[in-house]
Parts: C-alpha cells; sequence; structure tokens
C-alpha cells in the first residue's frame, strides 16, 4: 500500500507545528528598532512663466511593403472610381 501524505495525522503534525512557530515568533521579546535619521533635501518653488514650443520635428518611415500594399488599395480606389464615373 503506498503512503499517503495528507493523512489526518500528518495534517495534525503540521498544524500543531505551525502554530508552535508562530507563536513563538509572536512572542518572542525584541527590542524595539531605533528610528534613523532619514536625510533629506528641501527645493523651494516658485511659479514663473514658461514657454512652450509649438512645432514639433519629427520623421517617419514606413515598410516598404506597406506603402506597396497602400499604393495598390489606392490605384483600386482610383479604378473603381473611374468605372463608377463612366456608367
Amino acid at each position: 500500500m503506498p503512503p499517503r501524505l495528507a493523512t489526518k495525522r500528518n495534517l495534525t503534525r503540521i498544524a500543531v507545528i505551525a502554530s508552535v512557530v508562530l507563536w513563538y515568533c509572536a512572542c518572542s521579546p525584541k527590542p524595539p528598532s531605533a528610528a534613523v535619521p532619514v536625510e533629506v533635501s528641501v527645493v523651494t518653488v516658485t511659479p514663473h512663466p514658461v514657454t512652450f514650443p509649438e512645432d514639433y520635428v519629427a520623421q517617419t518611415e514606413a515598410d516598404p511593403s506597406i506603402e506597396r500594399h497602400l499604393k495598390e488599395q489606392l490605384l483600386s480606389m482610383n479604378d473603381m472610381l473611374l468605372r463608377a464615373a463612366r456608367k
């Protein structure tokens, strides 16, 4: 018969050990830790007008396959419009 890990006896042992460990950790006397002073810096902030540039310099680039696909779509749409205008 294979050994069973989760027997009632094993679960009881685990519960007793866990409660003893928790009780020991919670009730053991520990000296209070002294607060360590923290180094801080102070900055004085004053409001003043700020200029905000409205022009953005940027460059975009697309994958050549996407450009080709878009050109094909535009050409087919143009053909459709020309056919519709002829009718």
